[in-house]
């Protein structure tokens, strides 16, 4: 191999260590962010506890991950059941769920198991 096309060498030297000023300033930053945040958290729930301000309604079509959220389970639950016949809506290539049509069927489903005997 010809100088001009080998790989430049690897460096041996470490990277220095940040400098204690970069370290507090971002630390400093870090700590500023938490509070803006927490601050208007607790301002949120206190204008919603005071009815100054309205919760958001749940979305009416819910994807997988909002659909296990919303029944206390897993994405891979959630999966189960699609392979099981679970109730669905399709996007373009995506699906969605309504709540109410998944409890049903999970509550139809639930009746029909328990008239088979099982439990």
């Amino acid at each position: 191999m010809d100088k001009q096309h080998q790989p430049p060498p690897k460096p041996t030297a470490a990277l220095p260590a940040p400098m204690p000023a970069a370290r507090a300033a971002t630390t400093a930053l870090a700590e500023a962010l938490s509070t803006i945040i927490r601050e208007a958290v607790f301002d949120a729930f206190v204008e919603l506890m005071d009815g100054k301000r309205e919760a958001k309604p749940a979305p009416a079509l819910l994807t997988r991950a909002e659909l296990a959220a919303a029944l206390n389970t897993s994405p891979a639950t959630v999966s189960r059941l699609v392979n099981e016949g679970v109730p669905r809506i399709m996007l373009f290539d995506s699906p969605r769920y309504r709540l109410a049509d998944v409890i049903a069927w999970l509550e139809a489903r639930t009746a029909e198991q328990r008239s088979k005997g099982d439990t």
